[in-house]
């Protein structure tokens, strides 16, 4: 499993963001997708987003979670109050 995300991740997952309309730059372990950072742990088999711990280590589903991730909220869930 190491050796495969040391020597495939980086290719595969420029091409899984591409796909999703994401930019990412970086090289193996560390990227960015704005507003992510994204470090790859080979010898933990995770992946932290922003610090927190993912278990997506195919990049396929890597970028359809930073996707899912960057959207913006639904309109009329964040109204802003009057304060006068």
């Amino acid at each position: 499993m190491t050796a495969y995300l040391q020597e495939n991740f980086e290719a595969e997952f420029f091409t899984a963001c591409r796909s999703q309309d994401l930019e990412v730059t970086g090289s193996f372990p560390t990227y960015e997708v704005f507003p992510f950072r994204i470090r790859v742990q080979p010898e933990k088999r995770w992946v932290e987003v922003n610090d927190r711990v993912v278990r997506l280590l195919r990049p396929e589903a890597l970028a359809a979670y930073l996707k899912a991730e960057k959207k913006p909220p639904l309109p009329g869930k964040l109204q802003p109050r009057s304060v006068y």
